[in-house]
C-alpha cells in the first residue's frame, strides 16, 4: 500500500506535533512546518498530497502559502485553526 504525504503547517508546535503524531501512528507521511516560508520550501522536494496548514500564520498568510504551494505540487488543502 503507498504511504500518503502530508505537509503540517502552524506556529503551535503543541498542535502541529499532536497533528502529526496521529497521522504518523495511522501511517501516513508526515513533515512539519513552522512557518509559510518553511512550508514552501519543503514542499517542491517532499510534494505532499495534502496540505493542513493554519490560514492565520504569521509574517506570510496560511491562504497564500497554500496558493504558492498548490500551484506548484498540486495538492488538496485542509485549513486548520484554534481560533474559535
Amino acid at each position: 500500500m503507498a504511504t500518503h504525504s502530508i505537509l503540517i503547517t502552524d506556529h503551535d508546535k503543541a498542535l502541529s506535533d499532536l497533528v502529526s503524531s496521529a497521522l504518523s501512528r495511522d501511517g501516513y507521511e508526515v513533515r512539519v512546518a513552522s512557518s509559510s516560508a518553511a512550508a514552501i520550501e519543503c514542499a517542491p522536494t517532499f510534494r505532499p498530497e495534502l496540505l493542513v496548514i493554519n490560514p492565520a500564520m504569521p509574517n506570510l498568510s496560511g491562504v497564500e502559502a497554500a496558493k504558492q504551494i498548490c500551484r506548484d505540487t498540486k495538492c488538496e488543502v485542509l485549513f486548520l485553526s484554534a481560533l474559535a
